[in-house]
């Protein structure tokens, strides 16, 4: 399965799995399929957030695709394919990053360390990213279910 969407799920720093951002990534498998890269989070968490929005939404979606972190050609397969890359930690972004896959395509949802200014060349913009303050993310902010960065 190829998806023009992945989504790197990790951990918040407060610990919780991202259950909005599932929520809006669930949403967009509505119309194409999405890879969720699972980044120390295991299926059945994610399975468990999600259950309650299942339901809600058609049968015959494309749906999800749940590869693991560790799993490298899957992940190399999947960023290769996607034209948008949602990256929450810099481990993911780095490794996306060194596979040659332009910094365009990738839109960066963590945060960077304190007082560090995030160079264009790895957000794309040449904007200070906002702190934490981001998270959950917002359809607002970063828009899954439009198609791509704001």
């Amino acid at each position: 399965m190829t998806a023009d969407k992945v989504v790197e799920i990790a951990r918040s720093r407060a610990g919780r799995p991202p259950g909005e951002l599932l929520e809006q990534a669930y949403r967009a498998s509505c119309h194409e399929p999405v890879v969720l890269v699972l980044n120390g989070i295991d299926r059945r968490s994610v399975d468990r957030l999600l259950d309650p929005l299942v339901p809600t939404l058609p049968l015959g979606i494309p749906g999800v695709l749940y590869v693991d972190l560790a799993c490298e050609e899957a992940v190399e397969a999947a960023v290769r394919s996607a034209s948008t890359i949602y990256a929450t930690t810099g481990a993911f972004r780095s490794r996306v990053c060194r596979l040659g896959i332009p910094a365009s395509r990738i839109v960066w949802l963590g945060v960077p360390r304190a007082g560090r200014r995030t160079p264009a060349s790895e957000t794309g913009t040449d904007n200070r990213l906002e702190p934490f303050a981001l998270w959950p993310i917002h359809e607002s902010t970063v828009p899954i279910l439009t198609g791509g960065p704001a």
